[in-house]
Protein backbone atom coordinates (compact mmCIF):
# COMPACT_ATOMS: atom_id res chain seq x y z
CA UNK A 1 0.00 0.00 0.00
CA UNK A 2 1.58 3.24 -1.12
CA UNK A 3 2.25 5.85 1.59
CA UNK A 4 -0.02 4.10 4.10
CA UNK A 5 0.51 6.20 7.24
CA UNK A 6 0.71 9.56 5.41
CA UNK A 7 -2.61 8.71 3.71
CA UNK A 8 -4.14 7.90 7.09
CA UNK A 9 -2.81 11.18 8.50
CA UNK A 10 -4.33 13.07 5.56
CA UNK A 11 -7.69 11.34 5.99
CA UNK A 12 -7.71 12.05 9.75
CA UNK A 13 -6.88 15.69 8.94
CA UNK A 14 -9.77 15.67 6.45
CA UNK A 15 -7.46 16.45 3.53
CA UNK A 16 -7.56 15.09 -0.01
CA UNK A 17 -5.12 12.28 -0.76
CA UNK A 18 -3.18 13.12 -3.94
CA UNK A 19 -1.65 10.42 -6.11
CA UNK A 20 1.86 11.27 -4.96
CA UNK A 21 1.74 12.66 -1.44
CA UNK A 22 5.42 13.57 -1.28
CA UNK A 23 5.44 15.53 -4.54
CA UNK A 24 2.25 17.30 -3.49
CA UNK A 25 3.58 18.29 -0.06
CA UNK A 26 6.92 19.31 -1.56
CA UNK A 27 5.28 21.56 -4.15
CA UNK A 28 2.24 22.88 -2.27
CA UNK A 29 3.16 22.87 1.41
CA UNK A 30 6.93 23.36 1.34
CA UNK A 31 6.96 25.32 -1.95
CA UNK A 32 9.89 23.43 -3.44
CA UNK A 33 13.51 23.27 -2.36
CA UNK A 34 13.52 19.58 -1.45
CA UNK A 35 13.68 16.46 -3.58
CA UNK A 36 10.83 13.97 -3.35
CA UNK A 37 13.06 11.67 -1.27
CA UNK A 38 13.85 14.51 1.16
CA UNK A 39 10.15 15.40 1.46
CA UNK A 40 9.38 11.76 2.22
CA UNK A 41 11.99 11.77 4.99
CA UNK A 42 10.55 15.04 6.34
CA UNK A 43 6.96 13.75 6.31
CA UNK A 44 7.90 10.50 8.04
CA UNK A 45 10.09 12.40 10.52
CA UNK A 46 7.14 14.63 11.33
CA UNK A 47 4.72 11.76 11.86
CA UNK A 48 7.12 9.63 13.89
CA UNK A 49 8.53 12.37 16.09
CA UNK A 50 12.05 12.81 14.75
CA UNK A 51 13.81 15.98 15.80
CA UNK A 52 14.64 18.90 13.54
CA UNK A 53 18.31 18.17 14.25
CA UNK A 54 17.86 14.66 12.85
CA UNK A 55 16.08 16.00 9.76
CA UNK A 56 18.74 18.71 9.28
CA UNK A 57 21.30 15.95 8.60
CA UNK A 58 19.19 14.74 5.65
CA UNK A 59 18.45 18.03 3.85
CA UNK A 60 20.50 20.90 2.40
CA UNK A 61 22.18 22.96 5.13
CA UNK A 62 20.61 26.23 4.00
CA UNK A 63 17.09 24.90 4.68
CA UNK A 64 15.43 25.27 8.09
CA UNK A 65 14.53 21.77 9.29
CA UNK A 66 12.46 23.10 12.19
CA UNK A 67 10.32 25.21 9.88
CA UNK A 68 9.89 22.30 7.45
CA UNK A 69 8.63 20.05 10.24
CA UNK A 70 6.31 22.79 11.50
CA UNK A 71 4.79 23.29 8.04
CA UNK A 72 4.18 19.59 7.53
CA UNK A 73 2.73 19.20 11.04
CA UNK A 74 0.45 22.16 10.43
CA UNK A 75 -0.74 20.75 7.11
CA UNK A 76 -1.36 17.26 8.52
CA UNK A 77 -2.91 18.73 11.69
CA UNK A 78 -0.52 16.67 13.84
CA UNK A 79 -0.71 19.04 16.88
CA UNK A 80 -4.50 18.70 16.95
CA UNK A 81 -4.29 14.91 16.62
CA UNK A 82 -1.71 14.78 19.41
CA UNK A 83 -3.92 16.90 21.72
CA UNK A 84 -6.90 14.63 21.02
CA UNK A 85 -4.86 11.53 21.75
CA UNK A 86 -3.44 13.03 24.96
CA UNK A 87 -6.99 13.82 26.08
CA UNK A 88 -7.88 10.16 25.51
CA UNK A 89 -4.97 9.15 27.74
CA UNK A 90 -6.04 11.56 30.48
CA UNK A 91 -9.60 10.28 30.34
CA UNK A 92 -9.08 6.52 30.05
CA UNK A 93 -5.37 5.78 30.49
CA UNK A 94 -4.92 4.67 26.87
CA UNK A 95 -5.65 5.71 23.31
CA UNK A 96 -7.61 3.87 20.66
CA UNK A 97 -6.73 3.56 17.02
CA UNK A 98 -9.29 4.29 14.32
CA UNK A 99 -10.77 0.82 14.71
CA UNK A 100 -11.06 0.91 18.50
CA UNK A 101 -7.93 -1.10 19.27
CA UNK A 102 -6.46 -0.04 22.62
CA UNK A 103 -2.91 1.29 22.66
CA UNK A 104 -1.51 1.49 26.17
CA UNK A 105 1.67 3.39 25.41
CA UNK A 106 1.78 7.00 26.59
CA UNK A 107 4.77 7.92 24.41
CA UNK A 108 4.88 8.70 20.70
CA UNK A 109 1.08 8.63 20.62
CA UNK A 110 0.74 9.97 17.08
CA UNK A 111 3.22 7.40 15.80
CA UNK A 112 1.47 4.55 17.64
CA UNK A 113 -1.97 5.73 16.53
CA UNK A 114 -0.95 5.92 12.86
CA UNK A 115 0.97 2.62 12.88
CA UNK A 116 -1.77 0.74 14.71
CA UNK A 117 -4.49 2.20 12.49
CA UNK A 118 -2.29 1.31 9.52
CA UNK A 119 -2.41 -2.37 10.43
CA UNK A 120 -6.20 -2.36 10.40
CA UNK A 121 -6.39 -0.32 7.19
CA UNK A 122 -3.97 -2.80 5.60
CA UNK A 123 -6.10 -5.78 6.59
CA UNK A 124 -9.19 -4.02 5.25
CA UNK A 125 -7.53 -3.44 1.87
CA UNK A 126 -5.97 -6.90 1.79
CA UNK A 127 -9.42 -8.42 2.40
CA UNK A 128 -10.72 -6.48 -0.60
CA UNK A 129 -7.82 -7.68 -2.75
CA UNK A 130 -8.31 -11.32 -1.74
CA UNK A 131 -12.05 -11.06 -2.46
CA UNK A 132 -11.32 -9.54 -5.89
CA UNK A 133 -8.89 -12.35 -6.70
CA UNK A 134 -11.38 -15.00 -5.60
CA UNK A 135 -14.24 -13.35 -7.51
CA UNK A 136 -12.08 -13.36 -10.66
CA UNK A 137 -11.04 -17.00 -10.24
CA UNK A 138 -7.36 -16.23 -9.84
CA UNK A 139 -5.48 -18.98 -8.03
CA UNK A 140 -3.18 -17.70 -5.31
CA UNK A 141 -1.59 -18.72 -2.07
CA UNK A 142 -1.15 -16.09 0.65
CA UNK A 143 2.44 -16.25 1.88
CA UNK A 144 2.64 -13.50 4.50
CA UNK A 145 1.75 -9.95 5.48
CA UNK A 146 4.40 -7.38 6.34
CA UNK A 147 2.54 -4.37 7.77
CA UNK A 148 1.55 -2.65 4.50
CA UNK A 149 2.47 -5.46 2.09
CA UNK A 150 0.65 -8.65 1.19
CA UNK A 151 2.83 -11.32 -0.40
CA UNK A 152 1.03 -13.84 -2.58
CA UNK A 153 2.19 -16.75 -4.68
CA UNK A 154 0.45 -16.33 -8.04
CA UNK A 155 1.14 -17.94 -11.38
CA UNK A 156 3.01 -15.61 -13.75
CA UNK A 157 0.24 -15.82 -16.33
CA UNK A 158 -2.07 -14.00 -13.88
CA UNK A 159 0.25 -11.04 -13.39
CA UNK A 160 -1.57 -8.75 -15.84
CA UNK A 161 -4.89 -9.64 -14.20
CA UNK A 162 -3.48 -8.69 -10.80
CA UNK A 163 -2.24 -5.36 -12.16
CA UNK A 164 -5.65 -4.65 -13.67
CA UNK A 165 -7.59 -5.68 -10.54
CA UNK A 166 -5.47 -3.58 -8.19
CA UNK A 167 -5.26 -0.53 -10.46
CA UNK A 168 -7.94 1.20 -8.39
CA UNK A 169 -7.93 3.44 -5.38
CA UNK A 170 -9.16 1.47 -2.41
CA UNK A 171 -11.53 2.93 0.14
CA UNK A 172 -11.74 1.67 3.70
CA UNK A 173 -14.31 1.94 6.42
CA UNK A 174 -13.61 4.50 9.17
CA UNK A 175 -11.77 6.87 6.81
CA UNK A 176 -12.70 9.15 3.97
CA UNK A 177 -9.58 8.72 1.89
CA UNK A 178 -8.11 6.70 -0.93
CA UNK A 179 -5.35 4.13 -0.75
CA UNK A 180 -3.25 3.06 -3.70
CA UNK A 181 -1.71 -0.37 -4.14
CA UNK A 182 1.51 -1.07 -5.99
CA UNK A 183 2.17 -4.58 -7.35
CA UNK A 184 5.73 -5.87 -7.55
CA UNK A 185 7.10 -9.15 -8.84
CA UNK A 186 9.47 -10.99 -6.54
CA UNK A 187 11.18 -13.98 -8.11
Amino acid sequence: ISSLEPRIALAVAEKESPDDIYNFIGDNVLMGGLTRAQVKIAVLSCMYGASSWSLSKQIPKELDAKKILQEIKRYLKIPSLQRDLEKQIEKSGYIKNLYGRKIKSHESVVNHFLQSSGVDVSFNIFSQIVADLQNNNIDFVPIYVIHDALVLDIHGSDYESIIELTNINYKVDKLDGIFQVKVEIIK
